[in-house]
């Protein structure tokens, strides 16, 4: 019985001891954000979990009270802030480290892979030991002819777009010229504001005298 006891007050003094030090000497404590949401991750569990997915839009709520930036969990913070995003991506420096947090490294539960490797100094050599296998460089290597940049960036920037807006579509990075067909004819798009003329010389065309009436209806027919 007084085992029992002596645990169960152990317990609660842990929690004690962990709650106070979440809520008043966390370092995150002076954002500001619901207390429960300071205390627990079991408050965001609850709001995913039980009502399935529905976080989101009480973060949503918590801007809206608090300001762009809220404190959503005990080690996480939420910014909404677009201007956050050059300080969040800015050169990295010995006093700007991107170190994993230990919650985003146990989400995997694959401690001795890569992508649960914490330290950024070890993440980088082990990131760039695997990266040639996952690219093309080692085929334009081999050609010993310059590269040009821009096709592959295009192709990068419309893949992630396209990921995130679609969940799916044609990987311009996996063909070989990038898909530059697809690119050379969405360049010649700003040429679509003749469409647009169309109209204009139907309606004008009957005023044209002669020849310039005949070479209107061309037009508009998509003779020229």
């Amino acid at each position: 019985m007084v085992n029992h006891l002596l645990l169960s007050g152990l317990v609660v003094l842990y929690c004690a001891v962990v709650a106070i030090r979440r809520v008043y000497f966390s370092p995150l404590s002076k954002f500001p954000g619901p207390t429960i949401a300071a205390l627990t991750t079991w408050y965001a569990a609850y709001h995913d979990i039980v009502r399935g997915g529905q976080y989101t839009f009480v973060i949503e709520g918590m801007h809206r009270r608090y300001g762009p930036v809220v404190r959503i969990m005990p080690d996480v913070l939420q910014v909404n802030d677009p201007a956050f995003v050059d300080q969040l991506y800015a050169p990295q420096s010995s006093s700007h480290r991107r170190d994993k947090a230990w919650t985003v490294l146990n989400f995997f539960q694959t401690h001795d892979a890569s992508i649960s490797t914490g330290p950024q100094d070890l993440h980088r050599p082990r990131r760039a030991a695997m990266g040639r296998f996952f690219s093309q460089q080692k085929r334009f290597a081999q050609t010993e002819t310059p590269f040009a940049i821009n096709p592959a960036l295009q192709a990068a920037t419309k893949d992630v777009i396209q990921n995130y807006a679609l969940g799916k579509g044609v990987k311009c990075l996996d063909q070989e010229d990038f898909n530059a067909a697809f690119f050379a004819a969405w360049q010649s798009w700003h040429l679509v504001y003749i469409v647009s003329l169309a109209s204009i010389v139907e309606h004008h065309g009957n005023s044209f005298p002669g020849d310039e009436r005949r070479e209107a209806k061309l037009i508009h027919n998509g003779g020229l």
